[in-house]
């Protein structure tokens, strides 16, 4: 892989404002402009959410911090179909699907018996067996030590997830769970134009790079200054053309080391059996460091030399930053969807299921569906 980690990447629950049951789950490395497709306001937008009968839509949930699109796809996939993922326990399951008998398949000679097909049918979900499935999910081997973190944006839904999470049993320490509780700019606020409102909601979220700014900046003039560099860890001299290198971030703290050096005191400060860490104390100044905010510095800086210098200097880099990012953050569709975008292919990789409260319409799906955790297709003679 030669592109660094997105900025940005979630997997979202939207809500449609005139058919509250009904509930949607998709990823994006662009939440406004994703739901700004899906309420139809700009081109693109998901089959499943087209329909005036429901929109707007509205985001309330966003799980974030995904390492890469693919990530998100993986978890997405989970979220929408827990019957189905083999990512969770079949004895942790909080719904499973049902069976729906179809008619035999009849061989047209007489020599074979009657074959008996089945059909697996989606049970119905309440938000609160959606809100669920993202804390087991957390919890489950596939996810728990990803860099993962929850944000809700509706208080009401907020309150579900707080009466509907396990009273026992707690996500690692490390995954954040907030709400947003900025709130809409009032009329008076938006005719002033010499002081215009802060952003709010998911329109306050960074999903660029700009917050990396300082800690490129540090690197550079750590690491290319001429001046020899030991590891904070194993103290011998670091040559970043030759070696992966991770610089702490902390303002007054000058700490460099080698990845696999970093990586090896962390796991052992911390969860040994883990592959990868999750954060971990800066062997100069203690700073407890997040893991993958070191890496995507890294990747950002040794694989996107151009965006790195757009971001340091102001300048816009020959491609546009923004666009780059997208691109970045988006870049391979994968064929899990029975979804698809209608009129645009920039966000074809991030589409989902709609899912239909008590009262719904269940949905269906036929032993043998194409899918990465797909269901197994059995037959026997009637």
């Amino acid at each position: 892989m030669d592109k660094p980690m997105p900025a940005f990447y979630c997997c979202y629950l939207l809500r449609s404002t005139k058919m509250p049951t009904s509930l949607y789950i998709g990823s994006t490395p662009n939440p406004v402009r994703r739901l700004k497709q899906h309420n139809g306001t700009t081109q693109g937008g998901a089959f499943r959410t087209h329909k005036d009968t429901h929109r707007p839509w509205e985001m309330i949930c966003m799980v974030h911090g995904f390492p890469s699109n693919i990530a998100a796809l993986q978890f997405e996939w989970a979220w929408q179909n827990t019957c189905f993922t083999h990512h969770i326990p079949d004895e942790e399951r909080i719904t499973k699907p049902t069976r729906r008998k179809l008619k035999p398949i009849i061989d047209p000679e007489g020599i074979l018996p009657p074959v008996e097909r089945w059909k697996l049918v989606r049970p119905r979900y309440s938000i609160i067996q959606v809100l669920q499935t993202i804390h087991l999910l957390l919890r489950v081997n596939s996810f728990q030590n990803w860099p993962l973190h929850v944000k809700f944006f509706a208080p009401d839904v907020f309150k579900k997830w707080e009466k509907a999470k396990p009273k026992k049993i707690s996500l690692r320490e490390g995954i954040r769970v907030e709400l947003d509780e900025s709130k809409p700019p009032t009329d008076e606020d938006s005719t002033d134009e010499a002081c215009p409102p802060p952003a709010t909601g998911i329109h306050s979220l960074d999903v660029g790079y700009t917050a990396l700014k300082s800690h490129l900046q540090k690197s550079r003039s750590i690491l290319e200054n001429g001046t020899m560099v030991a590891c904070g860890v194993c103290e011998r001299s670091l040559r970043p053309s030759k070696a992966l290198v991770l610089v702490c971030p902390t303002e007054d703290c000058r700490s460099a080391s080698h990845m696999a050096c970093l990586s090896t005191k962390f796991l052992a400060a911390g969860n040994g059996n883990a592959l990868i860490p999750t954060n971990g104390k800066c062997p100069d100044c203690k700073a407890t460091l997040e893991w993958s905010s070191l890496v995507k510095e890294l990747s950002l800086r040794t694989r996107a030399v151009e965006e790195v210098e757009a971001i340091i200097t102001g300048k816009k880099s020959k491609t546009n930053l923004s666009e780059a990012e997208e691109v970045l953050a988006g870049l391979v569709p994968i064929a899990i969807h029975e979804e698809k975008d209608l009129g645009s292919d920039e966000d074809e990789s991030d589409d989902g299921w709609i899912l239909q409260e008590v009262g719904g319409v269940d949905e269906e799906f036929e032993l043998g569906f194409p899918t990465g955790d797909d269901a197994i297709l059995t037959t026997r003679p009637v």
